[in-house]
């Protein structure tokens, strides 16, 4: 039974994952439409460090970009086989393959962008219409994306997180896990039907280390409750700013002094928003005038003979 979705503007007619063509539906603003049909040869996945499409506008909707990723549709009469690869450093190769009119396979690639490989293909024919890239490649269709999320990528970590001494190695391992862990929570949730679920907060301890990952914003917290107990720590213990610099020269895992000093201010501005300190004007004259009122009174009751 086919499924219909909306996304924007386009209408979608599939029964993905039971046939791998699915048809799209464009309305334009004067009510002409437009259909296009994929073929779907490869669903591709999500890798952790995926890449977004580039926005066109300010309201433009980003999409996230899947490697391994080939499906086949139409342009300009020919029959077109789309392709996205991630490359090792991270960056995305988008290809398209066809045979011209003499049968002859050809294909291009652009490393920029889908539109921009899609330009460059329109060029070729000499067309100077244009295409959306996100719209020939299809990484807007809604049953894909859910089909994609839905896959647990196999990890490969060269290091362990305790074998890292770099600061910066850490949080990048960390970061990388928070979004494994919300992506494999959401499909986790929905097959125990736990609908409109997210896991916000989660705590790691590591060692002897408390790690707090915001799964929420899929945002970092542990480097700030570390930072919270340096600051208390060095409060309560009386440590300058000075001692503490010279503990962290001779500690590499400590946190700078400048970061402690950073998150001091951001406590110190926080507790004035919750705790407000007003400033109270006095009137000096009427507090002299006061002031010599009583004292004239007082040797005026009390005269020595």
């Amino acid at each position: 039974m086919d499924n219909m979705e909306q996304n924007s503007n386009r209408t979608f007619i599939h029964d993905y994952p039971n046939s791998n063509i699915i048809t799209t539906i464009y309305y334009e603003s004067g009510g002409k439409s437009h259909s296009r049909k994929y073929i779907i040869h490869s669903l591709g996945i999500y890798p952790s460090n995926v890449k977004k499409t580039k926005r066109t506008s300010k309201n433009c909707p980003e999409y996230e970009i899947p490697d391994n990723y080939k499906v086949e549709t139409t342009l300009e009469g020919y029959d077109i086989i789309c392709e996205t690869n991630y490359s090792s450093n991270g960056t995305v190769k988008f290809i398209l393959n066809w045979k011209d009119s003499q049968g002859i396979d050809r294909y291009i690639s652009n490393n920029n962008s889908a539109s921009g490989v899609g330009k460059d293909f329109l060029m070729l024919l000499n067309k100077k219409t244009r295409i959306s890239g996100t719209i020939l490649f299809g990484f807007d269709i809604p049953c894909l994306i859910e089909a994609r999320k839905s896959i647990l990528i196999p990890i490969n970590r060269k290091n362990s997180f305790t074998a890292l001494t770099s600061r910066s190695q850490q949080n990048k391992c960390i970061k990388l896990l928070a979004k494994d862990i919300e992506r494999a929570s959401q499909i986790i949730l929905k097959q125990q039907n736990f609908d409109n679920t997210k896991i916000r907060y989660i705590e790691l301890e590591i060692g002897d280390e408390i790690v707090g990952i915001d799964l929420s914003k899929v945002n970092l917290d542990f480097t700030r409750i570390r930072q919270d107990a340096v600051v208390c720590a060095c409060d309560e213990a009386l440590i300058p700013r000075d001692g503490y610099r010279h503990l962290a020269a001779i500690s590499p895992n400590l946190e700078r002094e400048y970061q402690i000093s950073n998150r001091r201010n951001e406590i110190s501005k926080y507790m004035e928003t919750i705790i407000p300190i007003y400033n109270c004007k006095i009137e000096l004259d009427n507090v002299q005038n006061n002031s010599n009122n009583s004292s004239n009174n007082f040797s005026n009751n009390n005269s020595i003979y």
